[in-house]
């Protein structure tokens, strides 16, 4: 029945229009370290940002804390199909843009206890005060989702400016029980038809 549920719930999505893909209203964000005149809710309140673009102020960023190889933990608050990511780099503006993120790991978890390993990535060396973001395509069912920096620009502090997340469908996929009652419904639904069909095909034959 797992098997099958799994089965389903892939099939499903798939087969949903790519147009469907939505924002993720991200629930909370954790660093392993944050400078103290900064603040980590900086990466997902969308403050600095007109429309693409950020507008480089320090207020509006998050940087770690003299740690070079910062990790973030982003909770989406329930499990998604994820579809991408949309990051601006720590840029210009404040303080050089050494603090720049160069490389990074992602991976995905849907307990925040296990992580899977999604893939390494590299960020633009944004150098102006405004600047945009890089996308990452993602693919995969995840609650959390870990950013792992590897290197930055030569700095000792590493920042980034602002993080989203884009989901293949709109809403949270559904967890396996809720897919296994909506399955045994639609089973009720045709065995009832098919009685109904069978009485009226008696009456009337």
């Amino acid at each position: 029945m797992k098997n099958m549920v799994n089965y389903l719930t892939a099939a499903a999505l798939v087969a949903l229009p790519m147009s469907a893909q939505a924002a993720i209203s991200i629930s909370n964000v954790t660093a392993s370290s944050t400078f103290r005149t900064y603040n980590v809710v900086n990466l997902v309140n969308g403050s600095g940002l007109t429309g693409s673009l950020h507008n480089g102020e320090f207020e509006n960023k998050w940087m770690s804390d003299a740690e070079v190889t910062p990790t973030l933990t982003f909770d989406l608050g329930s499990v998604y199909a994820l579809w991408n990511t949309v990051i601006w780099n720590y840029g210009g503006g404040c303080c050089g843009t050494e603090r720049n993120v160069d490389s990074f790991a992602i991976s995905f978890s849907t307990d925040d206890i296990t992580y899977t390993p999604f893939g390494t990535f590299s960020l633009t060396n944004s150098t102006t005060d405004t600047f945009g973001a890089d996308t990452i395509s993602l693919t995969g069912n995840a609650r959390y989702v870990r950013f792992n920096v590897l290197s930055n620009q030569g700095d000792v502090y590493t920042g980034l400016s602002e993080v989203q997340f884009n989901s293949l469908v709109a809403g949270a996929v559904p967890e396996s029980s809720t897919w296994a009652m909506m399955i045994a419904g639609f089973g009720l639904v045709g065995a009832a038809a098919r009685r109904r069909k069978h009485r009226v095909s008696v009456s009337f034959g």
